[in-house]
């Protein structure tokens, strides 16, 4: 699958991440404007009950899908912040179809509430949500 996801263009790996939170259980997945539109560091939202001690709890989580060569910048993990405050987001995810850079995960790592998906872990996903895989890579 290594070699697949890099195939999709950046529209098909938007659809892709976003079947991918169906399938793990998000609910409301939604999409923000078009593929190739600014969209202001958010592509998806979702949301996830989770069990609370309070019993279900519902948290909204928004999603950036990056599909492109280029690497993930201090910029973009510096507004992760921002961006959960002004969506009122529990979590922020990344979906991303390069490696990520040492550096980065640092960064990632340092910051709550953001969890990622760089190529590996996509691939990992992709085995474990087998549905997603066969619809978009026929395996």
């Amino acid at each position: 699958m290594k070699s697949m996801i890099t195939k999709l263009d950046d529209r098909a790996f938007e659809k892709m991440c976003r079947d991918l939170f169906v399938d793990m259980g998000f609910q409301n997945v939604t999409q923000r404007g078009n593929t190739r539109a600014s969209d202001g560091g958010v592509d998806l939202e979702a949301d996830m009950k989770v069990e609370t001690i309070l019993g279900e709890q519902k948290q909204h989580w928004i999603f950036q899908c990056k599909h492109t060569k280029a690497q993930i910048d201090r910029k973009d993990i510096s507004e992760i912040p921002d961006l959960l405050e002004d969506f009122k987001a529990s979590g922020y995810g990344l979906f991303y179809s390069g490696m990520l850079s040492p550096q980065t995960l640092d960064r990632i790592k340092k910051k709550e509430s953001i969890i990622y998906w760089a190529k590996d872990e996509l691939e990992i996903l992709l085995r474990k949500y087998k549905n997603t895989a066969i619809r978009y890579f026929g395996i």
